[in-house]
């Protein structure tokens, strides 16, 4: 074909674009697939994500496991390394790696893995909405072998966890365990148990720290291998924020320390590891050290173009870090940022949390009709989507979240008097030389 020649519906660079992709594109796409591990850095997801539409160019002269290929080290590199905060092709980057994942479907490919990568990428850019759930299903209605049904239906009962549907969450698991009955999908029992123990945290926070706690101790026994370290680092990590809401913070940090090293290689959990610390240590009064794991997880959401319900989780300890120095001001609008967000992406339990801090701001100040009209809102939210069937669960969350919400109230206590705030050293073993918080 010509390169001049236009093809109806495209301008004649279109045309020209397309026919230099059909030449060269498969040869770079094998290339790449072959060496993937030379992809595997930041520098190159602009690379990778050209690589994508250009197999949507010319799918037919790339077989099937090449493009499956490109799409999975496409995702895996995203995931691992970041796109630097240049990078602004987040959802054209997804939609030619669904538009492939289509074509890998119509060949009858497996896609079942790849569907699930499209979810975890969309939770970066909307956690809790009806396109995550959709990707999943498919996830789940194209799995040929009992490894990528439990997968799938554990992903989806993970979705309904971050969306406060337990209930929905319980069947999954449910699911699961039947599964698992028969012999197969064994690799993901201990996933399937850590699931059901991080479920429980929000509904019967006892019973999440038994189930928790003996996953630990049977891995401790065992020894460290493969595809359990993922799942135990996860109860580690939740067994930390079990200890956060005892209040024991030291012992809270040495989880999160002891789940960071055991944990993948994916920014997203290396983000909250960095905010669950900073959360814990603004709450100290350590507000210089917080400032190091605060613009650590910020600069790392940015790396994943994050503007979902992890970024109001973020907003919430930043409010409180701002608190800590007097700045009630920006804390306000960083509370209001992260309730906008948390609305917007069907994260329930986020934007609590951030009612809570914003409503206990309003009471330190008297603002009671304010603060009346968000204990209104968090009330009905609360009962809408937080009450379970277990009645004690809602005392223990309400608890939870209130301590927390207090500490909003609390400035650090170099601003309260001339002392020095309370000597505690973060345990993490990281240099904490950033001072500048203006990522907040």
């Amino acid at each position: 074909m010509n390169v001049d020649v236009e093809v109806p519906g495209r301008s004649k660079w279109q045309s020209q674009f397309a026919a230099r992709a059909r030449q060269r594109f498969p040869e770079k796409i094998v290339d790449a697939v072959a060496n993937s591990d030379d992809y595997r850095r930041s520098e190159n997801v602009p690379r990778l994500a050209t690589l994508l539409r250009g197999a949507l160019v010319a799918p037919e002269a790339v077989e099937s496991h090449v493009l499956a290929g490109l799409v999975e080290l496409s995702f895996s590199t995203f995931f691992t390394t970041g796109s630097g905060t240049g990078f602004s092709e987040h959802r054209e980057f997804l939609t030619n790696a669904l538009a492939l994942i289509d074509v890998l479907h119509e060949r009858g490919a497996a896609t079942s893995a790849l569907l699930l990568s499209a979810a975890r990428f969309q939770a970066r850019l909307s956690n809790g909405t009806a396109r995550r759930r959709g990707f999943i299903e498919r996830a789940v209605d194209t799995a040929t072998t009992p490894d990528e049904l439990v997968a799938a239906r554990l992903t989806l009962a993970k979705y309904r966890i971050d969306t406060s549907q337990y209930r929905a969450a319980r069947k999954q698991l449910s699911l699961c365990r039947e599964v698992l009955a028969t012999g197969a999908a064994k690799r993901h029992a201990t996933d399937v148990e850590v699931t059901t123990g991080v479920l429980y945290y929000y509904t019967a926070p006892a019973r999440s720290r038994c189930l928790l706690e003996a996953v630990v101790s049977r891995w401790r026994d065992g020894g460290s291998g493969g595809p359990t370290d993922q799942p135990v680092a996860t109860a580690l990590h939740y067994l930390g924020r079990l200890a956060a809401d005892d209040g024991d913070h030291v012992l809270a940090i040495r989880f999160y320390v002891r789940a960071e090293e055991l944990s993948d290689d994916f920014l997203h959990g290396h983000g909250f590891y960095h905010q669950r610390i900073a959360e814990l240590l603004v709450e100290r009064g350590a507000v210089s050290e917080a400032a190091h794991h605060l613009i650590t997880a910020s600069e790392t959401f940015a790396r994943l173009g994050e503007v979902s319900v992890g970024s109001a989780v973020l907003d919430s300890t930043w409010a409180r870090f701002h608190v800590r120095l007097g700045e009630l001001e920006k804390a306000e609008r960083i509370l209001r940022r992260g309730i906008e967000v948390s609305r917007a992406h069907i994260g329930p339990r986020a934007e609590l949390l951030l009612l809570a801090q914003l409503l206990v701001l309003h009471a330190k100040q008297r603002a009671w009709a304010t603060a009346a009209r968000i204990a209104v809102r968090g009330v009905w939210l609360y009962a809408r989507t937080e009450i379970t069937d277990d009645p004690l669960s809602v005392w223990s969350r309400l608890t939870a979240v209130a301590r927390r919400a207090l500490s909003t109230a609390r400035p650090s206590r170099s601003t309260r008097s001339q002392r020095p705030p309370e000597a505690f050293s973060c345990p993490c073993g990281e240099p904490h030389d950033r001072t500048t918080v203006e990522l907040g």
